[in-house]
């Protein structure tokens, strides 16, 4: 009996062994490659979208101090009296600057005054009596160059004369 007991529990270490293995534990090596693929391709996607987000908040805050320049020198010749040089409609002619085929301002007129703030390059025309009779209309430009292309801004108001 001690023998048949013997062999059993050999027949029963055979078939064991012989059973293919059907749990796996852990990742196979191309798993883990594609894995790491995809996390790359997302990755620099993000990296991508940074770069941009950068380059935007560099062009905002070149357009923000342009103007904020333009506007306090725009408030500064509003507050001169009426009749002051600076207001002076030196060119005789209307508005500062035009656009161009593709959509950007050019200046085409002589400009009555230019002055430099700050690297930002702000030229201002006067018409008079151009909108309204008894005003004076303020253009004014900043320009500044930014990655060697020109940028510009435009602003303009109109100046009663109060009798």
């Amino acid at each position: 009996m001690k023998e048949a007991i013997q062999g059993y529990a050999m027949i029963k270490r055979k078939s064991f062994l012989m059973q293919p293995v059907i749990e796996e534990e852990g990742f196979t090596l191309i798993e883990i490659l594609v894995a790491l693929t995809i996390f790359a391709i997302g990755a620099l996607a993000v990296a991508s979208m940074q770069v941009q987000a950068i380059q935007g908040n560099a062009k905002g805050n070149y357009v923000s101090e342009a103007v904020t320049a333009g506007t306090r020198h725009l408030e500064t010749l509003m507050q001169l009296p009426y009749n002051h040089p600076d207001l002076t409609d030196v060119t005789n002619d209307d508005k500062l600057s035009t656009l161009d085929p593709n959509g950007r301002a050019i200046i085409d007129t002589p400009v009555d005054c230019t002055h430099t703030v700050d690297g930002f390059t702000l030229q201002w025309n006067i018409a008079e009596d151009d909108l309204i009779a008894r005003t004076k209309t303020i253009w004014l430009d900043v320009t500044w160059t930014e990655n060697s292309e020109l940028r510009r801004i435009s602003m303009q108001h109109v100046i009663p004369q109060i009798i």
